[in-house]
């Protein structure tokens, strides 16, 4: 059946263009805390107020009902900076604790992301190949998992506690057997089982001492296993093995859920994913702990004017020297484009050196239209190679330069 699409589209919106139209993405909000019969409303409401931290083109919820917040084929920003620019539509469902409501929202979602992959042309397959240029329907799950920049794996886990399975929602997804509410089949999904209560139990190998890097993987228990969730979990952003289990799943005990968040974990940082904890892991949660993000927040006005100040946080962002100077750099179009605090040269800046690693670019200290469009892929803005003045790539990075996610 088809659905009305309400658009209310937020204000004071400016979209970019998008470098291609290759997904779309299925989210669902995460928000256990709001599940109520305004679920919908208050979702759109709060999105409405902060677009300028995250927004996506739809809503779904409230019993079956679709609100538009953008427009579909330009820039949003839902599913992290690998996958921003290559999203034509994004959707979110709202949260419902009421089966029939839910029935009525799945039925809206999945007509919705079919309808949207076909007017964009994208076939309808969902969560299909691992690269980048692999078009159709992906979960955020599958963004997480094949392109990075994102720790989060909706929208399974909410699907699964009204029962709903991965291979069902691709069925219902492809091949369109949901036409109205009455077709989705909800069943209470299973509860976890509490540890040692499988009928298959499981063997536990005992480690001991301290976690200094030796590698840990699924199966071991011990306090090293209890170092690494600790790690995980005050991690910023956090990793935890189980955020609705006592303690957030930090429990000693290297199981399914650790292994999980040990692959989001190496996943989000570009490390190689096998769920294992090891040097690698190890090495990168050492340089990242949760008070160096905070201390590293700065407090930028956000206007796309690169000077000083933006150098200055960057330069401590990044751990290099901080004296707002972007030193020895070529004159360019990029270089002319800065509000002040460069010096002119050929050796090359050991704050641009640190930036161009960042953002996976020749490494020569020298800022120019390369290292511009390096940035503007990682940050998920148009890619161009240009700076301008002001900037709207200078703006994004300003905003998480303010907020400790750079």
């Amino acid at each position: 059946m088809p659905y009305k699409i309400v658009k209310n589209i937020i204000p004071g919106l400016n979209q970019r263009n998008l470098t291609a139209p290759r997904f779309i993405v299925a989210h669902e909000s995460g928000n256990k805390n709001n599940t109520g019969s305004n679920s919908l409303e208050n979702e759109v409401n709060f999105m409405t107020r902060n677009w300028r931290n995250a927004f996506v083109s739809h809503w779904v919820g409230g019993g079956g009902r679709i609100v538009q917040l953008a427009e579909v084929g330009k820039l949003q920003y839902g599913a992290g900076p690998k996958a921003n620019p290559y999203s034509y539509a994004q959707v979110e469902l709202a949260r419902t604790n009421n089966v029939e409501t839910f029935k009525k929202d799945y039925a809206a979602y999945v007509w919705l992301l079919r309808k949207l992959a076909k007017d964009a042309g994208i076939p309808i397959k969902l969560d299909t190949g691992s690269k980048l240029t692999d078009k159709g329907i992906k979960s955020h799950d599958w963004i997480r998992k094949h392109l990075g920049g994102t720790t989060h794996t909706d929208p399974y886990a909410y699907l699964a506690s009204f029962g709903i399975t991965k291979a069902q929602f691709k069925k219902d997804i492809e091949k369109g057997t949901v036409s109205s509410p009455s077709d989705v089949s909800v069943k209470p999904a299973p509860k976890p089982q509490e540890k040692g209560t499988s009928t298959t139990k499981k063997t536990w190998t005992k480690v001991t001492g301290d976690w200094t890097g030796q590698t840990l993987g699924n199966g071991e228990y011990g306090e090293p296993v209890r170092q690494l969730q600790t790690k995980l979990a005050n991690n910023n952003p956090p990793f935890y093995p189980n955020k609705d289990a006592k303690n957030n799943g930090v429990d000693s005990y290297y199981g399914d859920d650790t292994e999980d968040a040990v692959r989001r974990f190496q996943s989000y940082y570009g490390l190689t994913v096998d769920g294992l904890a090891g040097k690698q892991v190890y090495n990168e949660l050492k340089g990242n702990p949760s008070a160096s993000k905070t201390l590293n927040k700065s407090n930028l006005t956000v206007d796309g004017k690169w000077g000083q100040s933006t150098t200055r946080a960057l330069q401590k962002a990044l751990g290099t020297p901080v004296d707002g100077i972007i030193s020895n750099q070529p004159r360019n179009s990029v270089t002319n484009a800065l509000y002040g605090g460069v010096t002119f040269g050929s050796e090359g800046s050991n704050v641009i050196v640190a930036l161009q690693k960042k953002v996976g670019t020749i490494a020569d200290g020298k800022l120019g239209p390369g290292t511009i469009r390096a940035l503007q892929k990682y940050l998920g803005t148009v890619v161009d190679g240009k700076l301008s003045r002001p900037s709207l790539v200078v703006k994004e990075m300003q905003r998480r330069l303010n907020i400790g996610t750079f």
